[in-house]
């Protein structure tokens, strides 16, 4: 056992939590989560650590609190894709479909659409083979963890990645109003 390893079975979970609350608060914000939602993870992730020390000895306090708020963080994103995909599965969009769409708009959505292609090549290649045969083929999850040979969880974690990162470039291009890239006519129109 290291000095390090020594010190730190030796640190309650609050010890470690207080130790390590910024190095924490770093990690959630680093996966681009608003501050209220990171204060809400870490909170999560002293409950969860704190009422498993009462059942049983921590060996590694901080080792537990980063395992833990990795697990919080991979089910908060799952939450998320899921309830994205299913409101946008329940959502009508045959009104989109009409060939009655204004220039003035189809001019618009023609240039968004340029800008999130633009913005879909900068995504590693297969979070951006997977977003692609799910909002632009609507695969299913299944599917598409069988043809890429994946977990349908890898599948979830993909597509939250894709969905962030095109949400923040797509912002950054000035295209920051109130609808996702999701949830976007340009991303559904394609479908």
């Amino acid at each position: 056992m290291t000095k390090e390893s020594k010190a730190n079975s030796k640190l309650s979970i609050a010890d470690a939590y207080l130790e390590h609350r910024d190095v924490l608060f770093g990690y959630f914000a680093h996966k681009m989560l608003k501050p209220e939602d990171i204060e809400d993870l870490l909170q999560d992730t002293f409950i969860e650590a704190f009422k498993s020390e009462s059942k049983r000895v921590i060996q590694s306090p901080k080792d537990y609190l980063f395992v833990i708020a990795r697990n919080l963080l991979s089910k908060r994103f799952a939450l998320k894709a899921k309830m994205r995909t299913k409101s946008m599965d329940e959502a009508d969009f045959n009104h989109l479909s009409s060939n009655a769409v204004p220039s003035d708009l189809d001019v618009h959505y023609r240039l968004k659409l340029e800008v999130l292609a633009k913005c879909v090549d900068t995504l590693p290649e297969q979070c951006r083979r997977v977003f692609i045969l799910k909002k632009f083929h609507g695969m299913s999850q299944k599917q598409i963890a069988a043809k890429l040979n994946i977990s349908t969880s890898t599948v979830e974690r993909h597509i939250t990645i894709a969905l962030m990162r095109l949400n923040a470039l797509m912002a950054q291009q000035g295209y920051n109003d109130s609808t996702t890239v999701e949830a976007s006519p340009v991303v559904r129109t394609l479908k």
